[in-house]
């Protein structure tokens, strides 16, 4: 960007940002739409989406403004500032997508050239692809969890009161009978996002619990899925132009949020505005960068002291991941605190996946091999007719943004743990009497005949590259686990059957043959091409 467009674009209060949120909603809603808008459209829309919300947060940094008093937000965006802002999130989208590649280049060990003007990242082959895998299953798993939940019958009712209600261009519908039906709809849509389980309801962050934050998100979601639908319905039959940007991410009065927010929720005003607090993009927020390109967008943006903007992009892909870095920021003491028990609700929800005459023990079990390290079981499964006991090592792994750096070292760590577990169990199994473990774990029948396991279960961003592979160690993230249970109900009551098909789930073979399939990709940053390549496979 030149000295020039960043002058000229600093010059005009929060306008940019305010038209940079309007028009990726745009491309968001339309890029998301079937049989709205053609085929070739759509296609268009969510390619802007994907690439120019890249640069968003490098926009808020050089054009974001703290100011007071209430901006007179003009109703029409002017046609060249709309063009001017994609062209600006288009160029800084194209940066923050090259300087990703060149950071996983450095720390994935990939090959690098430039020659004549091309740029050119040769990665390892399965990079990408087990990445692509493992967002497949989590995509998987969100739409199956949809699909148990009533979220259909409530959207064809609330569709029945669509035509007759007013799109608004700013503020606050009030339909309680829609409001009611659309936070039913953002409910069963919450709790399929990462980031909702993330702490107990009742761990607290500053003086509010966990709880509240989520009820207050899941209104805004609520809002943001009825802006959205409303403003559909208006241009399947007014086709609004691209221009007309004025019905889309609306701006509201922060005090008319706060007291509609506690008097829908039934929550002091207090509590209310602490969470807004927590969750606004604001001055303080962008100085501190705690938001790399291309993390999941602001749910709300701060225009100036009194007003906010509603991101309806961001309500409608990752709000509680954006929640729980806020809260980071935020509540740096009480993270620590919060994210304590996770283990122990990880292993409550594993546990609830199986049934009779599947054993879950309860008792903690710590075991210390020779070389007196020290681990810990977090489960322990037992089918005493079939023989089988699966010691379980569960495994939770926090988002690490676009930042790659943080990305191989978290993943190093990960990987460390997961190893110095497999050696420690294996260890003391070669020096324990099985017999003694009924007595430790309570059981009865387990012999020198009972078949051990070890079963390594991943929540959330967990990728089982660099592992002790063996036979008897078996690697599943959440959303596998949860799919083969679903596919084969027997394995819920059969360690036997679980055990043979959980087998059969080799991420790493169907990296490789997807990784085949791939094409290389390449686009432009400026005057320099850049191309993603994968090597070739040798051999017949």
């Amino acid at each position: 960007m030149t000295q020039d467009a960043v002058k000229n674009t600093t010059s005009s209060g929060n306008l940019q940002i305010v038209t940079a949120i309007k028009v990726l909603d745009y491309a968001f809603i339309l890029g998301h739409s079937s049989h709205i808008v053609s085929k070739k459209e759509q296609q268009y829309w969510h390619r802007v989406f994907r690439f120019y919300t890249q640069g968003f947060y490098d926009f808020a940094i050089i054009t974001f403004k703290e100011l007071s008093g209430i901006s007179l937000i003009p109703s029409k965006i002017p046609k060249n500032l709309i063009e001017d802002c994609l062209a600006e999130l288009k160029e800084l989208g194209d940066i923050a997508i090259l300087k990703r590649f060149v950071e996983v280049a450095y720390h994935e060990n990939a090959k690098c050239s430039f020659n004549k003007g091309k740029y050119r990242i040769e990665f390892p082959p399965n990079i990408s692809a087990i990445e692509l895998i493992e967002t497949r299953s989590q995509a998987w798993l969100r739409d199956y969890l949809l699909s148990c939940s009533n979220i259909q019958s409530f959207m064809d009712m609330a569709h029945v009161l669509l035509p007759k209600t007013r799109l608004l261009e700013n503020g606050i519908y009030d339909e309680p009978l829609l409001q009611n039906l659309y936070t039913n709809i953002a409910s069963a849509f919450s709790e399929t996002r990462i980031g909702f389980d993330y702490y107990d309801p009742e761990a607290r962050f500053g003086n509010v619990d966990f709880k509240s934050y989520r009820q207050v998100v899941n209104e805004l979601i609520a809002f943001a899925t009825l802006q959205q639908d409303l403003y559909l319905l208006n241009f399947q039959k007014n086709k609004m132009a691209q221009t007309e940007l004025n019905f889309i991410s609306p701006i509201i009065s922060k005090k008319l949020l706060i007291d509609f927010l506690a008097q829908r929720l039934k929550l002091t005003t207090t509590v209310i505005n602490q969470v807004i607090e927590t969750i606004t993009l604001n001055i303080q927020k962008i100085n501190a960068n705690i938001f790399p390109p291309g993390y999941a967008a602001p749910i709300l943006v701060a225009i100036n002291s009194y007003q906010v903007q509603l991101h309806l992009t961001a309500c409608l892909t990752n709000p509680y991941i954006y929640l729980h870095r806020c809260l980071r920021f935020h509540c740096k003491n009480d993270y620590v605190d919060a994210a304590a028990n996770r283990e122990e609700r990880f292993k409550s929800d594993v546990y609830a996946c199986f049934t009779s005459p599947v054993l879950k023990v309860k008792t903690n079990f710590v075991i210390k091999d020779q070389k007196k390290n020290k681990t810990d079981v977090d489960a322990i499964l037992y089918h005493q007719r079939e023989q089988i006991l699966v010691f379980i090592q569960l495994k939770w792994m926090e988002d690490w943004a676009t930042d790659m750096r943080l990305r191989r070292n978290m993943k190093t760590e990960f990987e460390r743990k997961i190893n110095l577990w497999l050696d420690v169990v294996d260890n003391y199994l070669k020096n324990e009497n099985l017999e003694e473990l009924n007595q430790r774990l309570r059981l009865k029948g387990v012999n020198k005949t009972t078949k051990v396991y070890k079963l390594i279960i991943g929540k959330h961003f967990t990728h089982f590259d660099g592992i002790n592979r063996k036979t008897e160690n078996i690697y599943l993230n959440w959303a596998n686990l949860f799919k083969l249970l679903v596919d084969y109900p027997k394995c819920k009551s059969s360690l036997l059957h679980f055990i043979q098909k959980a087998k059969n789930i080799n991420i790493y073979q169907e990296a490789e043959t997807l990784a085949k399939a791939m094409p290389d990709t390449t686009f432009k940053v400026g005057s320099t091409e850049v191309k993603l390549s994968r090597p070739k496979p040798t051999g017949p």
